[in-house]
Formats: C-alpha cells, structure tokens, sequence
C-alpha cells in the first residue's frame, strides 16, 4: 500500500531529526520540520514536506516558511509563506497577518495569493476547579482573502484574478498531563499553517505534543469533510519536530 509506505518514511525522516535534537542547544528561535501524507477521496494521495523558521523579535514573531507536495511521483504544489504574530495584549490575545504564495500543479492548475488576517485567543477558565485545572481552551477567529488566476508570477504575490473572501474560525481544547511535558488537543477549524480551506470542508484534529530533551516532538490526525461529517473529502497524517536554534 503506497500510504503505509509513505507514512513509516515519514516516520523514519523525523526519528532522524529527533535523534539530534539531544545535541541542540536552547535557544528563543525555533525551526519546525513536518512531511504529512494526505489522503484524498477525489485526488490522488499527496505527500508534503514543510519547513517553518520562527525569529522572536522584540515586538513579533515572525514566520517563514515553505512547502513542497508530490503526488504520483510529479510536484503537485509548492508554497510559500510569511506571518507576522503579535506579542500577546490584554493577557490573552494574538493578532497576525500572514502572506501566502499556493502554486497548484494539478489539471486546475492555479496561481493564488492568500492575505489572512486573525485574532488569537488562549485561556484558562478551569484553572480554579482541580479536576479541570490541566485543560484550556484557544480560540481564534480571522479572514482569508485569496486572489486566484491561472497566468502571473509564480514567485512574487499579486491581487489579480478572482478573490474569494472565507471567514476563518478555530477552536482548540488542550489537555497538559501534570507529571509530563505533553500536550494533547482536540480541534476544530477552518485553516492551519499554511492552508484556509472553504466553510463548507473544515476539520477534527488530534495532536499530541511531547517535550524531548531540547527539542518537542508532535502528530497529529486530521479528518476533514464535505458538507456533512459523513462526507469524507481528505485524511492527514503528521509527524513533525521543533528545534530551538
């Protein structure tokens, strides 16, 4: 089966990585590496491979970072993005705007340019009661404005072509063990890292975080839909690490 193999590569890629982790240093800045293996009901499997570098700067974070997705042994997208997050104001709360540059080499071939803009939220309202003091909640509520055109550049952004404006929502139930330096959520949203999918296809996650040495491992499962939760549309498969650099 094509997707087992795909997913122990995947799985041997990142014990590669986490096999050095031990031999970083700490550090404010991190570099995050990530393949996915995404099953498609309409398409053929895509498997993605992902880097991500966060600079913490005095006032922002700021994110770069870059995708490449093969399917059927061709390149089926590649991408790019840049997103500035604020320092957290008011005690809870992020705003971000991200720049992203989708290049699809499917039949539908397409050149977007995605401006996103979104309001984060963590909290803590269970931390009074003891039984519920390991769980919060995020929040996060944004607007994806994607220009989408079939000619332009496929390196530099631009706002030709059809824009199509989609409400962003996400929310995130996160579960601390108190003895462990892990992370276990449970969400459900519109968009992730890179991509803001349509109101009508969002998703369930699981993912698990665990703190390893000097770097964080994490995996996550992601069922999206069409229409209905019964209407399957894609399933994701995720390994990745995080090291501070």
């Amino acid at each position: 089966m094509p997707t087992v193999r795909n997913f122990f590569a995947i799985l041997l890629t990142v014990m590669t990585s986490i096999n050095a982790c031990a031999e970083e240093r700490d550090g404010v800045n991190e570099f995050i590496f990530y393949p996915r293996e995404v099953i498609r009901k309409n398409s053929p499997d895509l498997l993605a491979f992902a880097g991500l570098y966060n600079y913490h700067a005095s006032l922002a974070t700021i994110q770069f970072g870059a995708r490449i997705g093969v399917s059927e042994g061709n390149v089926a997208q590649w991408d790019y993005k840049l997103e500035l997050t604020s320092k957290s104001f008011m005690d809870n709360y992020k705003a971000s705007l991200r720049l992203l540059k989708k290049n699809n080499y499917t039949s539908n071939s397409t050149r977007d340019t995605i401006l996103i803009e979104r309001l984060a939220g963590s909290f803590d309202p269970f931390k009074k009661l003891d039984s519920l003091e390991r769980l919060s909640i995020d929040s996060e509520l944004g607007l994806s404005q994607t220009f989408s055109s079939t000619a332009g550049s496929a390196i530099l952004p631009g706002t030709s072509g059809n824009l199509t404006l989609t409400p962003l929502f996400a929310l995130r139930l996160n579960y601390r063990p108190d003895s462990l330096q892990q992370t276990h959520s449970f969400a459900f949203s519109n968009f992730d890292v890179f991509d803001p999918y349509p109101m009508n296809q969002p998703f369930l996650q699981i993912e698990t975080v665990q703190a390893l040495d000097n770097c964080r491992v994490f995996g996550y499962i992601r069922y999206r839909w069409d229409n209905s939760i019964s209407q399957f549309y894609a399933l994701y498969l995720t390994i990745g690490v995080e090291i501070p650099y």
